[in-house]
């Protein structure tokens, strides 16, 4: 349960920072659709705070400090442009046969290879602290 926990944990964070980094990146427009974004965050804002404090304490019970957590989550917020995509994604709007020749190529195959070697170091690291497979990292 607790390689459970930390893979959740490595994965919640690395979630954190990249939802951090998308919403720094918003462009102008997107901020115009100011209003739909307030519905949708506004409806889902009780969710996410209720969920958060119960991986903080999941956290603390784990042995994770408050400050990891707070650097993980600083500037995260909830961002409605997911909720619309969540609602057409294309492998669960088609046949998984038809998805996936669209979707793997031999292309994307050797380029996930060739991130995968050039980052092995990280990789590795993130590994041993969390005890997650770096190739599920990887293909994740």
């Amino acid at each position: 349960m607790k390689n459970l926990f930390a893979a959740f944990s490595a994965a919640a964070i690395m979630a954190g920072a990249a939802l951090s980094d998308a919403a720094r990146a918003q462009s102008e427009g997107a901020q115009a659709e100011g209003a739909q974004a307030e519905g949708v965050e506004a409806g889902v804002q009780g969710d996410f705070e209720r969920w958060l404090e119960g991986f903080r304490a999941e956290a603390a019970a784990a042995g994770i400090s408050s400050d990891v957590i707070d650097n993980a989550f600083d500037g995260v917020k909830i961002n409605a442009r997911v909720y619309e995509l969540n609602d057409n994604q294309p492998e669960f709007s088609r046949a998984i046969w038809d998805y996936l020749d669209s979707a793997v190529s031999q292309t994307r195959i050797d380029n996930g290879r060739a991130r995968f070697a050039e980052n092995r170091a990280l990789l590795t690291l993130i590994e041993e602290a969390y005890g997650v497979d770096a190739e599920i990292l990887v293909a994740i």
